[in-house]
């Protein structure tokens, strides 16, 4: 089984980034049974389902309608090789913050590229660009075009939604 989540908590952080960009959620993982992809405190990692829950609430959850067991291990295994040696982009981040300020404050859109981020290391919704052609093929979500640096989780969110290929669990 895989399963997309996006969450939020308590913490400061998650707070300013619903505030600032005016959405529900400020946090994307990805979960194959028990275990959980995600960049998030400071780290990219696999994290356990049962450590993934402590403080965090579920919003929004999906899963592909019809996906195949091999289609499944396949994309597991080229996360857990590809986050094995990535960190946390906090330049992203930062500008993200910049960006969520100036849209917040002065209505100026959010830029479809990020000017600070790396490629080398991801924060939370970058954490699905190993696995996006996949995700493509086996789910008819269209990201073509689109920087994952510059994606919030509700944006993903709104994205992978649109897919008819793609359950929703919860809206």
């Amino acid at each position: 089984m895989i399963e997309f989540l996006w969450t939020t908590t308590d913490e400061w952080e998650s707070r300013l980034i619903k505030w600032g960009l005016d959405e529900d959620c400020s946090h994307f993982a990805i979960r194959f049974g028990d275990v959980i992809f995600q960049s998030y405190e400071g780290r990219v990692r696999e994290d356990t389902w049962w450590d993934f829950q402590k403080g965090k609430t579920v919003i929004h959850s999906a899963r592909p309608k019809m996906i195949n067991q091999a289609e499944v291990i396949a994309m597991h295994k080229k996360l857990r090789e590809t986050i094995g040696d990535k960190g946390y982009d906090f330049l992203a981040i930062l500008y993200w913050g910049w960006r969520g300020v100036l849209k917040k404050f002065f209505g100026i859109p959010i830029p479809k590229t990020n000017r600070w981020g790396t490629g080398k290391k991801y924060y939370c919704v970058e954490i699905l660009d190993p696995i996006r052609k996949e995700l493509e093929k086996c789910c008819d979500i269209n990201f073509e075009g689109m920087d994952m640096e510059m994606i919030s989780p509700h944006m993903l969110f709104d994205i992978v939604s649109k897919s008819k290929n793609i359950r929703i669990i919860r809206r």
